[in-house]
């Protein structure tokens, strides 16, 4: 299962409402159930038009496609609660 771009910007759009995400998802191809590499990088823009960068990079995970998604969710919003004043 690949990770869904549409799927992570619906999960920013319902955890902070009115934040936008672009962002690009890539992964490699796993072996023996190793995924060695998932990337995320994305520009979130706020309502007022700030953004923030972000680049999440994960390697030599076991875990399934939805999960590594998970975990690209949690961190951006973790950047997005240490944003918000």
């Amino acid at each position: 299962m690949k990770i869904q771009r549409q799927d992570l910007s619906l999960s920013i759009q319902r955890i902070a409402p009115g934040w936008r995400l672009g962002h690009k998802t890539v992964a490699s191809d796993s072996w023996q159930g190793l995924t060695a590499a998932t990337h995320d990088v994305g520009i979130l823009t706020d309502a007022d038009v700030s953004q923030i960068a972000i680049l999440v990079l994960i390697g030599d995970s076991c875990a399934p496609a939805p999960v590594r998604a998970a975990l690209i969710i949690k961190l951006t919003a973790a950047n997005i609660a240490h944003y918000r004043p």
